[in-house]
């Protein structure tokens, strides 16, 4: 694989990580909350979970600038999100938030997340692949720095598009 196109991925994944675990770190009582309106461990252990989750993305988001192995634990955290938002939208439990980005930014369990968690998981596993020797040059960065800011301001995008879309086919939606 490209350097410059592992490295723009690994800076986007290193946001999209760090931003995930500060908005749950602003108000790690809602996280709590809302892992446990998944019903996938017993309440004494939610508690757990949510600290264990949210020492997952720090870690990784403080990792994942250096070093391509972490893209394979990013790919496991990511793949056990996904696994938890598909089995509480096949229960038909959609009015629950993701709690992907805190209480913020609510978006309801769907499976346009599925979709979208399963094409960051390819990503990462791609990203998992040996990196080519070579240098980079000026041009590399600005590449960088251009296709970075482009895919984090496009997931920032969905993410809104996400939150705003109509919650329609629900009970008290009035659709």
């Amino acid at each position: 694989m490209d350097p410059v196109f592992a490295l723009t991925l690994r800076i986007c994944f290193t946001f999209l990580f760090a931003l995930a675990a500060f908005h749950k770190l602003r108000n790690l009582a809602s996280f709590r909350y809302t892992l446990s309106l998944y019903e996938l461990v017993p309440e004494s252990l939610v508690g757990i979970l949510a600290a264990v989750v949210v020492s997952a993305e720090v870690y990784i988001a403080l990792r994942m600038l250096f070093s391509e192995r972490i893209a394979l634990a990013a790919a496991a955290v990511l793949t056990a999100y996904t696994l938890a938002i598909a089995l509480n939208v096949v229960r038909g439990r959609t009015d629950l938030d993701c709690g992907c980005m805190g209480p913020a930014a609510r978006t309801p369990l769907s499976w346009w997340l599925v979709a979208r968690n399963a094409l960051l998981v390819g990503l990462l596993l791609v990203l998992s692949r040996p990196i080519a020797a070579r240098p980079l040059a000026w041009i590399d960065g600005l590449s960088i720095f251009g296709a970075t800011t482009l895919l984090i301001a496009c997931w920032l995008a969905v993410e809104r598009l996400l939150m705003l879309r109509p919650e329609t086919g629900r009970a008290g939606s009035g659709r």
